[in-house]
């Protein structure tokens, strides 16, 4: 079941048909790869809105229809859950992203699926993946690195760097118009790396909305050379802070009372004015229900 929530689809099915959905998608295209001559397959998305980025979608067009394009949108955040029960009357179990990606890359080690890790601070996905192989010590795991870059868009301005400036650290992904040539490299380059290393899920660890857009270049790339492998793409915020350790999770009963945002912010005090700012959400939610 689909609903809409301030306008961004939200996908109401359980964990384990999520995981079902995503264990299909692979293995079906995986068959026919292998046996047909297949123009191109598409890749399957998965987004985790939470209210921040329901929000931020009200004031980025573009970001919204990325979004919402996207196969899976699952309910990341309490507040989304209370938005669903407001709006709809039911209702509905909230699952995260670090929960789907850990419940994912279990699948994985089962089925022989290989996971690809990009995004993080420092050395974060490196830790991450220990931590994976650690605990499910069949999966295989690659880890990618990200160049640093920035997003360029009407909404979202970079300001101090001219994506024309060759020697710039920075790789500038504009959203509303042509692509450098440096950019345009990268994430050819990128597509033909996860070809070459048989990945099968990308996790995407860069914040919203960086990687959304990002996910938004890659699924493009991966359509114009007509890529012949089934593909996930799952964008997963700080999750790799989480399965490393590097940031502690909530307690499970502040989990299971949608309690983790205020666990969160205690320890990263930083995050309260982009609390604040999502706060909007729920005034929204109120107002239109």
């Amino acid at each position: 079941m689909i609903i809409k929530v301030l306008g961004v689809k939200i996908n109401l099915a359980k964990r384990d048909e999520v995981l079902e959905k995503v264990r299909k998608y692979l293995q079906k295209f995986k068959v026919q790869s292998s046996k047909f001559k297949v123009k191109g397959i598409e890749p399957l998305v998965i987004f985790t809105p939470n209210p921040e980025i329901i929000n931020y979608a009200q004031k980025d067009h573009l970001f919204k229809q990325i979004v919402n394009s996207a196969q899976i949108n699952i309910p990341d955040g309490a507040g989304l859950c209370f938005a669903i029960e407001k709006k709809y009357h039911m209702k509905t179990d909230r699952l995260t992203g670090t929960d789907l990606m850990k419940d994912i890359c279990q699948m994985s080690s089962k089925n022989s699926f290989t996971i690809g890790l990009i995004g993080g601070r420092g050395r974060v996905a490196l830790d991450a993946k220990e931590c994976l192989i650690t605990k499910y010590p069949s999966l295989l795991v690659e880890v990618l690195t990200p160049p640093e870059f920035k997003v360029e868009s009407s909404k979202y301005k970079v300001v101090s760097i001219k994506k024309n400036i060759p020697d710039t650290k920075y790789l500038i992904l504009n959203t509303e118009g042509n692509q450098t040539d440096r950019t345009e490299l990268y994430f050819r380059n990128l597509v033909q790396e996860i070809l070459d290393k048989k990945i099968d899920i990308l996790f995407v660890a860069l914040g919203f909305p960086k990687q959304e857009y990002f996910i938004e270049s890659v699924k493009r790339e991966a359509l114009r050379v007509k890529f012949k492998r089934s593909f996930v793409i799952m964008a997963v915020g700080g999750a790799f802070d989480y399965i490393s350790g590097r940031v502690k999770r909530a307690p499970l009963w502040m989990r299971e009372k949608g309690w983790e945002w205020l666990f969160r912010l205690i320890q990263e005090p930083w995050r309260l004015v982009r609390m604040l700012k999502g706060a909007r959400f729920f005034y929204k939610v109120i107002k239109y229900s």
